[in-house]
């Protein structure tokens, strides 16, 4: 799933793309749900969990 996004004063921007399985896609089709998932799949990859 390609994205971008802007923060609320216009200093930070994103642009990417997430891979989603059929599954997670068909299960998150409203644009919030969408949004939160991919928000998760970017602090996870940005913040890799230790161990």
């Amino acid at each position: 799933m390609q994205f971008q996004s802007q923060d609320p004063e216009g200093t930070i921007t994103l642009n990417g793309y997430i891979p989603l399985n059929a599954e997670e896609y068909e299960q998150n089709e409203a644009l919030p749900t969408l949004t939160e998932v991919v928000r998760t799949k970017l602090i996870d990859r940005l913040q890799p969990q230790a161990g």
